[in-house]
């Protein structure tokens, strides 16, 4: 039967992540969807981004120009962190898990699409989906490969217990990454994304860490000096700001996020 658009027939497919599990598998599936489908007809998609929380990101940009100014401005940032946990293990889930890693569940589908609608250079009212699209492939250019060092990866007690799991599984349920993303406002920023599975409390947010000098210039009302803006993604769909008299330039190391946690991630 034939795949192509007819008077009859409206062929789309959808493919929801994940998609492969390395750029090889990624190719072969790639090549065959290709063979029946032409790319008008295929839609990639992350359900994340159908997340109240998410889909705000763009409209709190154009609602507050604090934010845009935050994110698009440089030397405004300190640091960005984008932070998802879950306080659950995965319940029952082991063996899918463990061959994708919560890499490859979580950080480079979910919280990389949070963090392009972040930095992405707004559209205004043209271009539609493709010019967004298009915005949000530049910030994944203009960031560079990860090294090891980048990477702080863990494993909860307990998760090789849970059915299908091998009891000699390295497959990270917890893992911290540091970015560096080249758009203007970012050169220098330390860009972190953490995620991990049977921690504390079930959350994702941002968080922008204001750097002293620019405290008092963001002209957020009702505040005279900011020096972290929290947007929240879920539970609670929220966005905000804090005002601290001490001095805290942000994170700069591995080794700051992981004992500053609970200043930063902890609410």
């Amino acid at each position: 039967p034939t795949t192509e658009n007819t008077a009859f027939r409206w062929n789309r497919v959808v493919v929801e992540k994940p998609f492969g599990k390395d750029l090889g598998s990624y190719q072969r599936l790639a090549l065959g969807l290709k063979r029946l489908f032409g790319e008008h007809q295929l839609y990639r998609i992350d359900h994340y981004l159908g997340k109240t929380g998410v889909r705000r990101i763009s409209a709190y940009k154009q609602r507050y120009p604090w934010l845009t100014k935050a994110l698009c401005r440089e030397r405004t940032l300190s640091s960005l962190i984008v932070n998802w946990e879950e306080d659950i293990g995965v319940e029952g889930r082991g063996g899918y898990f463990d061959s994708f890693g919560i890499i490859r569940d979580i950080a480079q589908n979910h919280l990389m699409q949070i963090l392009t609608l972040l930095c992405m250079e707004e559209q205004g009212g043209g271009g539609g989906s493709e010019a967004i699209r298009q915005a949000k492939v530049d910030v994944l250019k203009s960031t560079r490969a990860l090294f090891p060092s980048d990477a702080l990866v863990g494993q909860y007690r307990g998760y090789k217990e849970d059915e299908g799991v091998p009891d000699d599984s390295s497959t990270a349920t917890f893992a911290m990454l540091k970015l560096s993303v080249g758009t203007p406002s970012l050169v220098g920023v330390p860009v972190f994304l953490r995620c991990g599975k049977c921690l504390r409390s079930r959350k994702c947010e941002v968080l922008l860490a204001i750097n002293p000098e620019s405290r008092e210039t963001l002209g957020i009302p009702g505040f005279e000096s900011v020096s972290e803006i929290r947007i929240g993604i879920q539970p609670e769909i929220v966005s905000g700001v804090r005002s601290i008299s001490n001095e805290r330039e942000g994170v700069r190391t591995m080794r700051d996020l992981f004992t500053k946690k609970l200043i930063l991630l902890c609410h």
